[in-house]
């Protein structure tokens, strides 16, 4: 067994589903509570009492509105990032790229750098744009008979996962740049030294991050580059392109606006030029307060909308997109 197969099998042992996860911490959390409550209010109660009083403590935290607010804010991020992932321009981009990719280490490069630049952006569209980046790659490959090592490419379109926490969609830092949502979280003993918001001016923008953010946009492309002039390279095996004929029908009445490029176009286009309008019209535009994870995800809509001029195209990306939400 090599050191791959090893390391792959012992993350299968290690490593449950997200849904597992979630029901083992809930269960370890549920012993801490039972065995050592942090509430004077239950420490004095009997067995099953303090077994149905937390019982309702997580009935209530599981349905809190705000718990609820940040898992759709989520999965509209990686929804959303998704289906950009997976219009026309951004494709069009993507093969305007493979004829520099001509050998192992210049395909390693490629892929890391702008797969990094993207995920700083969206980190559902990076994790995406970098997938559908390695196929491509693979594909041309196996075309010219280029000879590339499959797994250094495929680490490379999953490069993005180092960057994305420190760019404009990290889930803990979109969260803290709304108004109020650290106090809610802090206790009643604390609350009223904690600030009602971190703008993105100390967090994303700051000195700090900028630097490990550059450092890695220059450090992870070169060293991919490096391990791929050392790595061993095989040529692809042609896959069979699927071919995905166009049912053709006669629209009528208001189906044409499902299949209007103008409609989706026009949108599209109104909702991002209402973002500008929210981006400069708020009190606190230079620390970037008007980003927060709702502005994210009007924008990303407004965008995918004009990117894949239909709404009938943005509803069939959105139903192959929405199952890379299950996890959230």
């Amino acid at each position: 067994m090599s050191l791959i197969e090893k390391y792959i099998k012992g993350i299968r042992f290690l490593l449950p589903s997200p849904f597992s996860i979630a029901v083992l911490l809930t269960l370890f959390t549920f012993i801490l509570a039972f065995f050592w409550p942090n509430n004077i209010d239950i420490d004095h109660l009997n067995g099953l009492d303090k077994f149905i009083n937390i019982l309702n403590s997580w009935n209530e935290g599981l349905w809190n509105i705000q718990g609820l607010e940040f898992a759709v804010q989520m999965m509209l991020m990686l929804l959303f990032g998704h289906v950009l992932a997976l219009s026309k321009p951004i494709d069009a981009a993507i093969n305007r790229l493979l004829p520099f990719c001509s050998n192992n280490a210049k395909s390693a490069l490629i892929v890391t750098f702008f797969t990094l630049i993207v995920s700083w952006f969206n980190w559902g569209l990076g994790l995406i744009f970098g997938a559908i980046f390695c196929k491509k790659i693979m594909d041309y490959a196996s075309q010219f008979s280029m000879g590339i090592n499959h797994g250094l490419i495929g680490a490379a379109g999953y490069s993005g996962l180092m960057i994305w926490h420190g760019g404009i969609s990290g889930s803990s830092l979109v969260k803290i740049s709304e108004i109020g949502h650290l106090a809610h979280l802090a206790p009643k003993s604390v609350k009223s030294s904690v600030p009602h918001l971190i703008d993105f001016s100390k967090t994303v923008f700051s000195n700090m991050n900028i630097a490990v953010t550059c450092s890695l946009l220059l450090a992870l492309p070169v060293t991919m580059y490096f391990l791929g002039k050392k790595t061993k390279v095989a040529i692809p095996e042609k896959t069979k392109k699927i071919k995905y004929e166009d049912s053709k029908f006669n629209l009528i009445g208001f189906e044409k606006l499902d299949h209007s490029k103008l409609v989706s176009s026009v949108i599209g286009t109104f909702i991002i030029i209402f973002c500008i309008y929210l981006a400069f019209s708020h009190s606190a535009t230079i620390s970037f307060q008007f980003i927060n994870p709702n502005y994210l995800n009007l924008t990303l809509l407004g965008f995918a909308l004009v990117f894949h001029r239909s709404i009938s195209s943005f509803l069939g990306a959105t139903e192959k997109a929405v199952v890379g939400t299950v996890g959230i």
